[in-house]
C-alpha cells in the first residue's frame, strides 16, 4: 500500500520556487524557496498578484492592479498564465523582475515555467522560478567581451542552428540579428562557395570536431571579402556538448599578399625557366620550348614566340607545333614580312605596346578560331627584337594578366636579343671557318701544284743541262784546237747561265723543239759563227749546216720571213 502524500512537504523541499496562481491570477501558495527568493513571509503572500511579486513597474497603471494595465496585455507572464490556465497547455516566458523588499529589491533574471493544474474542479497554473541571474551576467559579460574586439564571433546550438552573432559580425554584414540567425548567416556567403561551407560545417558537427575553414562572404557595401571562419565544439559542465562556437576574421589583405607572393613567385620561376631555355641553347625546340611554359603561365591555348630577323619580318618557329596541324590556311608560313603585320599582332609590334583584345577578334579563313588575344613585343629600347602573343584563355585576359606578360617580355628582349646576335656572330664566324677552309684547300692544291712544278722545273733543268751542255763537254774532250775549246766554252757558260736564271726562260721555251744537233748548230749562229766555222766545229759538211739551219728557221717559224737568223736568236 502505498504511503500517503504530502505535497506541501514536497514543494517545500524543492530547492526551485514553486507558485500556485488561481484563475484569478492571484498567488495562492508559496514554496519554501519562493518566500526565500521573493524574501517574503508565509503570511505575505495570498492574495497578491504576480505584478506585486515581481515589482512589475506596471502594477499601478490600473486601478484593479497587475493583469489591468494597458501594457500587461504584452506581458510574457501574464500571456503564458493565461494560456495555461485557459488552456490546459504549458508555457515558458524569460525576463527581467524587479524583486519586492523593503530595502529596494536588486535587479534579477528569473526563468519562469508554467504549467496547468486541476484540483477539485478549479484551475490553477503551477510557476516554477528559477534565478538565471548569475548565466545572465556571465552571457553579459560574454557579450560585451566578445563585442569590444574586433573578431566576429558566432554560436550555435545542439541543432546545429547559430543562435547568436556578436556585434563586429552584425556590423560586418550590416543585416538584422532575426535575418542572420538559424541558417540565415549563408545568404551573406559566395554562391561559389556555399556549399563547400556548408559540407564542411556538417561533417565537423557530426563528429564533434574542429573546423576551419575560408569562405568569401559579402560586407555591408555589397563587396565580398575573405574570412577564416574557425568553430571549435561547446560543452557544459558536465560534459555534455551544447552546440558550437566560432570566430571570422576578415583576411582579404593575407589573401591578396599571399596571392601576390604566389604570382611573384610563378612569375621568378618562369623567368628562370625560360633563362635555362636560352642558356641551354636547343636551337631546334628553344622558341616552341619558352612557348610551352608561357601557355601554362598564362593558361592559354594558343600562342607563339617569334623573333625578328635581319631583313625585319616576324619569324615564328614556334608555330610550327601542334598549330600548325590545325592551321588550314593556304599561305601557312613562319615567316612574316613586315609589310604584311596585320590585326592585333602587327598593331602592337608598330605601335610597340602591349595589346589585349577579348571580343570582336575576326581571324582569316583557315585560321585558328580566336576567342581572345593578349600580344606583347620585345623591345630593347627602341628596336623591336620579337613578340610573345597568347590566345584562347578561358575568361579572357586582365589588366593583371596584361601587366604579367609585359614584365615577361621586358625580362626576355635583353636576353633574346643576345641570343640573336651570338647567333648572327655565330653565322659570322662559321661562314669566316668555311672561307677559310675553302682558302686552306686551294693553298695546299697551289703548295702540291708548286710542288710538282719544282719538280718539273727541276727534271727540266737536268734534261736542258743534258742538252744543252753535256754534248760539248764531249766536244771538248776530242777537240786539240783551242780556238774551237774557247768557243764550246763560251757556248756552255751561256747554256748553263740560261738554264739558272729564273727569270729568262724564252730561250729554253724556244729550244724546246729542236734536235740535239740543231740546237748546236744555233748556239754557234747565236754567237756570230760562220756556216764555215759551224761545220768545222762540228765536223759536218757545209750542206749539212745548211739543212740544219734551215730547220731551225722552220721551227722558230721564221721560215718565209726575212729574219735574219743570227738576229733572231739573239733576240730570244
Amino acid at each position: 500500500m502505498a504511503p500517503a502524500v504530502d505535497f506541501h512537504t514536497i514543494l517545500s523541499a524543492l530547492p526551485m520556487a514553486v507558485l500556485l496562481i488561481d484563475a484569478a491570477e492571484r498567488i495562492v501558495y508559496a514554496n519554501t524557496a519562493a518566500l526565500r527568493l521573493f524574501q517574503m513571509a508565509p503570511d505575505g503572500i495570498a492574495p497578491i498578484r504576480c505584478g506585486d511579486l515581481f515589482a512589475c513597474r506596471n502594477r499601478h497603471a490600473h486601478p484593479e492592479g497587475c493583469g489591468h494595465g494597458p501594457e500587461c496585455g504584452s506581458c510574457p507572464i501574464i500571456q503564458a498564465l493565461r494560456t495555461t490556465v485557459a488552456g490546459g497547455q504549458e508555457a515558458e516566458a524569460a525576463g527581467e523582475a524587479w524583486l519586492r523588499s523593503d530595502q529596494g529589491p536588486p535587479s534579477r533574471w528569473l526563468h519562469y515555467r508554467l504549467g496547468g493544474l486541476d484540483v477539485d474542479g478549479c484551475r490553477f497554473a503551477l510557476l516554477t522560478v528559477q534565478d538565471i541571474t548569475a548565466q545572465k551576467e556571465n552571457e553579459g559579460r560574454f557579450q560585451a567581451l566578445v563585442d569590444s574586439g574586433p573578431t566576429m564571433v558566432w554560436t550555435s546550438g545542439r541543432d546545429m542552428l547559430c543562435d547568436f552573432f556578436n556585434r563586429p559580425w552584425m556590423e560586418f554584414t550590416g543585416r538584422r540579428l532575426d535575418q542572420e540567425l538559424g541558417y540565415g548567416w549563408l545568404e551573406s556567403v559566395h554562391p561559389d562557395d556555399r556549399q563547400r561551407c556548408i559540407q564542411t560545417y556538417t561533417e565537423a558537427f557530426k563528429v564533434r570536431q574542429p573546423f576551419e575553414m575560408t569562405y568569401r562572404m559579402r560586407r555591408h557595401d555589397g563587396v565580398h571579402r575573405w574570412v577564416e571562419d574557425m568553430g571549435r565544439p561547446r560543452f557544459d559542465k558536465g560534459g555534455a556538448f551544447v552546440g558550437y562556437i566560432g570566430h571570422c576574421l576578415d583576411v582579404t589583405k593575407h589573401i591578396r599578399i599571399e596571392d601576390k607572393l604566389a604570382r611573384l613567385n610563378a612569375d621568378l620561376t618562369l623567368r628562370a625557366n625560360v633563362a635555362e631555355r636560352f642558356l641551354a641553347d636547343a636551337e631546334g625546340h628553344l622558341f616552341a620550348d619558352i612557348l610551352e611554359l608561357i601557355l601554362t603561365a598564362t593558361r592559354s591555348r594558343h600562342g607563339y614566340f617569334g623573333y625578328i630577323d635581319a631583313r625585319g619580318d616576324l619569324v615564328c618557329p614556334s608555330l610550327t607545333g601542334n598549330v600548325w596541324a590545325q592551321c588550314r590556311m593556304s599561305d601557312k608560313s613562319i615567316r612574316f614580312p613586315k609589310e604584311t603585320w596585320g590585326g592585333l599582332w602587327g598593331e602592337a609590334m608598330r605601335q610597340r605596346r602591349s595589346l589585349v583584345c577579348n571580343t570582336g577578334l575576326q581571324p582569316p579563313s583557315g585560321h585558328l578560331p580566336l576567342e581572345n588575344a593578349l600580344v606583347a613585343p620585345l623591345l630593347v629600347g627602341a628596336e623591336l627584337v620579337g613578340q610573345i602573343a597568347v590566345a584562347n584563355k578561358a575568361g579572357g585576359y586582365t589588366v593583371e594578366d596584361q601587366q604579367r606578360l609585359e614584365a615577361l617580355a621586358a625580362f626576355t628582349a635583353p636576353i633574346l636579343k643576345i641570343h640573336l646576335d651570338k647567333r648572327k656572330a655565330q653565322t659570322q664566324l662559321n661562314a669566316s671557318v668555311e672561307d677559310l677552309r675553302k682558302k686552306n684547300i686551294a693553298l695546299n692544291v697551289l703548295l702540291e701544284h708548286r710542288s710538282e712544278q719544282r719538280q718539273k722545273t727541276m727534271d727540266e733543268l737536268l734534261q736542258n743541262f743534258d742538252r744543252l751542255v753535256t754534248p760539248y763537254f764531249a766536244k771538248m774532250e776530242k777537240t786539240i784546237h783551242r780556238e774551237e775549246l774557247a768557243t764550246y766554252l763560251e757556248i756552255v757558260q751561256k747554256h748553263i747561265h740560261e738554264i739558272l736564271s729564273p727569270f729568262d726562260a724564252s730561250i729554253n721555251a724556244a729550244y724546246r723543239g729542236l734536235s740535239s744537233t740543231e740546237i748546236q748548230v744555233a748556239d754557234l749562229v747565236r754567237a756570230g759563227k760562220t756556216s764555215k766555222e759551224i761545220a768545222h766545229a762540228l765536223h759536218m759538211s757545209s750542206r749539212s749546216v745548211y739543212f740544219h739551219r734551215n730547220n731551225i728557221r722552220r721551227k722558230l717559224n721564221i721560215a718565209h720571213t726575212k729574219k735574219n737568223l743570227k738576229s733572231f736568236l739573239q733576240g730570244l
